[in-house]
């Protein structure tokens, strides 16, 4: 009766035969292992100083109110130094006025780019695969907006295939790494489940300091202090993601991903912006992100693990018994978040030395957090991944440790 209904309704051909159904159900279809085999992580060789910030924004911007309580931020940001394409003595960043946004694109496309490509060399070269192996690109950028996007043409210059699967993410801001490996896992899953092998480069790309100036003329325009100004720095970050079809005998993974889980914390979307404007982006970053970022991971974690079977050895899936790669969007965010969890430093210990020793460089920093994380001797089993993006959107990945 429902094949005759279905056959009048035109829809018969859509229907799979029980023959079919059990043919495809005993067929041995290859469970997806997603596991990250490689990380490649590039810095710019150009260092900024907090004392050095202080003497370019007083030579260009004076000593108003507004940069004075900056410049005090800058000195209790607890980083030591930020890395930028752009060392604050080359012209570039001494115009007589902040570049345009059509500068600023094209100055990414000449240092993004190239930063860009060698993590991906560095990253392909730790995985030992082939570039002709490479199936899926997935990018982030929050600091660059054209189209083509930038990732066509690092697929160009790496001299990938034209079949490779690609997609570039916008609009995710200092969670887009982790919205760029949940979209990778995802795309993954779905090739493995038609048998197909998935190796995917996942690329973060930011060049945060060509808007120093656009940042410190925010403080002369709107009077007041910006924290976006001390906090941004530029970096690649990329890993190799495999699905573990037609897995090779070199390839040998640094984390396994078991779960992953994004949720957009609800009236939260005016507390982190960066909003177009004819010189680049303006930030918004406004002093409750500390508490709802800290106050936010708790109950995605245990969102998470409910969802997740472990191998805790009998014990319970506290965040004590996990390692954190955090996204260090700023001091009070790393802090607050193991007060909130009852975390040691040493659980975050990766998060507080990236952002001490590079600054925060938006999406490309949590990637850099996890390969950091993993030459740290000893650790805990499984590690949680979180980072926060305009929304307030918060993303988490649940992995464990290859020993």
């Amino acid at each position: 009766m429902a094949y005759q209904l279905l056959t009048r309704l035109g829809l018969h051909k859509y229907i799979w035969s029980s023959n079919l159904l059990s043919q495809t159900e005993s067929s041995n279809l290859t469970e997806p292992h997603l596991e990250i085999l490689s990380i490649g992580v590039v810095y710019p060789v150009g260092e900024i100083h907090p004392e050095d910030f202080v003497a370019f924004a007083k030579r260009h911007y004076g000593d108003s109110s507004a940069i004075r309580t900056t410049l005090k931020l800058n000195d209790a940001s607890g980083i030591l130094v930020r890395s930028s394409v752009f060392p604050l003595h080359e012209e570039e960043m001494n115009a007589s006025e902040a570049p345009s946004i059509g500068r600023i694109s094209r100055l990414f496309k000449e240092h993004g780019v190239k930063l860009a490509v060698e993590a991906c060399k560095k990253a392909i070269n730790e995985w030992g695969g082939s570039i002709e192996d490479i199936t899926h690109l997935v990018a982030v950028t929050c600091t660059d907006s054209s189209n083509p996007g930038y990732h066509e043409i690092v697929a160009r210059e790496l001299k990938l295939k034209s079949d490779v699967d690609k997609v570039l993410l916008h609009g995710v801001g200092c969670s887009g790494g982790l919205a760029a490996l949940r979209t990778a896992a995802n795309v993954l899953q779905g090739a493995a489940y038609r048998s197909k092998k998935g190796r995917a480069l996942v690329i973060a790309t930011e060049i945060n300091t060509s808007m120093a100036r656009c940042a410190l003329d925010q403080c002369k325009e709107e009077h007041r202090p910006n924290i976006a100004a001390v906090l941004f720095s530029d970096c690649a970050s990329v890993l190799v993601l495999s699905n573990g079809v037609q897995r090779q005998e070199f390839e040998q993974p640094i984390y396994r991903i078991l779960n992953w889980k994004q949720k957009t914390i609800p009236n939260t979307e005016s507390e982190i912006q960066f909003n177009v404007h004819a010189n680049g982006w303006k930030n918004v970053l406004t002093k409750d992100i500390p508490y709802i970022a800290a106050n936010s991971v708790g109950p995605l974690f245990g969102e998470l693990v409910r969802e997740t079977p472990l191998d805790l050895g009998g014990q319970l899936p506290h965040p004590t018994n996990f390692d954190w790669a955090l996204h260090p969007g700023g001091l009070a965010i790393i802090d607050g978040t193991k007060q909130a969890l009852g975390l040691s430093s040493v659980h975050l210990a990766a998060s507080y030395e990236v952002y001490r020793n590079y600054g925060n460089s938006s999406s490309a920093t949590v990637i850099s957090v996890m390969d950091r994380l993993r030459r740290i001797p000893g650790g805990k089993d499984y590690v949680v991944a979180c980072a926060f993006g305009p929304g307030v959107s918060v993303e988490m990945a649940l992995m464990v440790r290859s020993r």
